[in-house]
This record gives C-alpha cells, sequence and structure tokens, in this order.
C-alpha cells in the first residue's frame, strides 16, 4: 500500500490544508480527496477533517459502532466501511430508500415497492413488515423493538398519519390521523411529532403516550422536522414560519414552557453531536444554487460552514458527520471533527 499527500495552508482566522491521498492496493486505485479545516472557534479550537468514501449514493446512514455506513446506490443497499477501506458490499437488491439501522444492530430498515422492511447487516431474515410503500421517515425505538412512521401519499403532500408497527409480530398503531417527522422519547414510551393539516395547529408539537393512548399538545413552534440530543433533554427543530422572524432553526426543551433558542436564521433537519455540544443541519444557499452544511453549538455561537451537502447525520459514539453531495463531485462524505488544544497568541503551534 503506497500513500501521497501534499498539503498547502494560509496563516489566518482559519487556516485551510488540502490534501491528495492515492492508496494502491491490490492494483485498486482509489482517490480520496481530503480536506482539512481548521476552525478557531471561542471555545476550542476545532480540527475538521473530510473524506469521500463514496463517489456515488445517498441516504447514508450509520451503524450503531460508526464504524460502517449503510447507503443507496444503483441497483439496491449497500454497505460500506466508514474510512472507506474495504470495498462496499450489496446486501439486497431493488429500488429502495430510507435506510436507518436498528440501535442494536441487528436490522437495517428501508422502504422499497412492497413497503417497510428489515434485513440483517449480512442481507438475511428480509421481512415486510407494513405493506405499505408510502411510509416516510421510519425512526427505530431505543429498544429496537418498534418503527415509527409516518404515511403520506406523495412526499410533500399531506400526511395521512403517524403509526408504530412492532418488528417481531407486525402488529400496527396508529397515533395520529395528522402528523410528520415523529421522534421517540428517551424511554420509549412515547412519541413526539409535528402536525400537518394546514391550519392554526399546522406545525405544532403533540406528545402521543403509547401506555395510555393519549396526545397532548405541547407547543406552536411551527415545526417540519426534529431531533433530541442523547439525553432527550433538548429539541433541536426547523421552523417553517415565513413571518420573517420564525423561520430557522431552533432549541428548546420539549416539556417546558421556555423560549426556544434560535441558532440560525434557515435551515432543515438539525441533529445533535452525540456529546450534545454540536447541532448540525443543511440550509439552501439561493446565491450559489447549492446547499451547505453547518455546525453550531448547541448554545449558540457561531456557524461554521462544513461544506457543499445535504441531510448530515451524526455517528452514534463520536463527534462524525456523514452526508451526501449534490453536484458534479457527489457521493458520499464523512467529516471527522475533534477539538484541538487552545494555545494563546504567543504561543507556538507545533503540529507532529
Amino acid at each position: 500500500m503506497y500513500t501521497f499527500s501534499g498539503e498547502f495552508s494560509i496563516k489566518g482566522r482559519r487556516l485551510h490544508s488540502l490534501g491528495l491521498r492515492i492508496v494502491i492496493s491490490h492494483l485498486t486505485f482509489l482517490i480520496i480527496f481530503t480536506f482539512f479545516n481548521y476552525l478557531l472557534a471561542e471555545a476550542a479550537d476545532l480540527k475538521i477533517e473530510i473524506m469521500q468514501i463514496k463517489d456515488s449514493g445517498s441516504s447514508p446512514f450509520w451503524s450503531p459502532d460508526g464504524k460502517e455506513i449503510a447507503f443507496v446506490d444503483k441497483g439496491g443497499l449497500f454497505i460500506i466501511s466508514a474510512d472507506g477501506s474495504n470495498k462496499n458490499r450489496k446486501i439486497v437488491n431493488g429500488i429502495l430508500r430510507v435506510p436507518r439501522w436498528s440501535p442494536d444492530g441487528e436490522y437495517i430498515s428501508y422502504v422499497d415497492r412492497e413497503g417497510l422492511k428489515i434485513i440483517s447487516p449480512q442481507g438475511k431474515h428480509i421481512k415486510l413488515i407494513y405493506p405499505d410503500n408510502h411510509v416516510q421517515m421510519p425512526i427505530w425505538s431505543p429498544d429496537s423493538k418498534w418503527i415509527v412512521f409516518y404515511l403520506s401519499e406523495l412526499q410533500g403532500e399531506k400526511s395521512s398519519g403517524v403509526f408504530t408497527v412492532n418488528i417481531e409480530t407486525f402488529q400496527s398503531k396508529q397515533l395520529s390521523y395528522s402528523g410528520i417527522n415523529p421522534c421517540w422519547t428517551g424511554d420509549g414510551k412515547s412519541v413526539f411529532y409535528f402536525t400537518d393539516d394546514k391550519t392554526q395547529d399546522s406545525g405544532q408539537l403533540f406528545l402521543a403516550d403509547l401506555n395510555n393512548n393519549s396526545i397532548q399538545k405541547i407547543a406552536p413552534m411551527g415545526g417540519v422536522c426534529m431531533n433530541f440530543n442523547p439525553e432527550r433533554t433538548l429539541l433541536a427543530f426547523a421552523s417553517k414560519r415565513t413571518d420573517g422572524t420564525s423561520r430557522g432553526i431552533y432549541l428548546a426543551p420539549p416539556l417546558q414552557n421556555e423560549t426556544p433558542i434560535k441558532l440560525s436564521d434557515d435551515g432543515y433537519f438539525p441533529s445533535f453531536s452525540p456529546d450534545s455540544k454540536w447541532v448540525s443541519f443543511f440550509r439552501y444557499e439561493p446565491n450559489i444554487k447549492n446547499t451547505k452544511i453547518y455546525i453550531t453549538p448547541s448554545k449558540g455561537g457561531e456557524l461554521i460552514e462544513i461544506g457543499n451537502g445535504i441531510y448530515p447525520r451524526w455517528a452514534f459514539n463520536k463527534t462524525a458527520l456523514v452526508y451526501e453531495m449534490l453536484s458534479v463531485k457527489g457521493g458520499i462524505y464523512v467529516a471527522r471533527i475533534s477539538e484541538r488544544t487552545v494555545h494563546s497568541r504567543n504561543e507556538k503551534k507545533h503540529d507532529n
């Protein structure tokens, strides 16, 4: 195995270096473009390393141990090492979407023309657990026994309700007749969701208790997508309101009557890092007709640009993002984020 590398850096508030690695093994050429961003933030000096692990594919999703990534490509569902070192393997054929790894690592869920299915990472034990191909945003319960989702005739159209289904018994239950983007509570006993009924309640946050079949209206957030921090104490959500003050990415404790903290003026699909320090999201940049990914401190602060991309997802056990890029340089990318030692201005840095 041989590695070739080069570096270019600029001194300033942001230091950038560009490296090109060509790894040759068994007559197979793997070209990986690695971009290093050294960003000096107020609380920490961040090192951000971005690597292209696949030159095609979409809908990447981490394995629970952070070692592999499931993704959709032409002809089926694939798994690849998170560092791109091993050749990807196909585990199922067909046209499918939204792969999601179960928290225990035993199954990967996906939706194809027949409906919601699960399959082992080895490509065995395929089960059709809900026979409807209009399933959207399936999310595993913390104990890996249930999946919550919402039904929609077409993506972007009015929802047909929020449902749960048991992966062993295939028993399903409708929680609401209007709702989108459901999310489990930490104990797996309740589900948060937003309404989308195009009325005054549209974008309201609701909580469905699975034990007593009750539904509680929480707050008028105007939300369209959300994610909890790992402790399930904070909710990051994107607001779709267009009144000039409410649109953007927000942070709030879901069961407390507190004013949400605004993290960004615009954006979609926010999510927390596993240590809850950072929130990632993407937003459209009309001036360049593209989408860019950002991270920002969960306490509020500077927006740090990662680069072009869409739908960033944090690994479950480390500060790394996986995302897809919709451009000529498309494919699947991993951004590894680490904190470097903060030095004083008079102290010289030495990189070994």
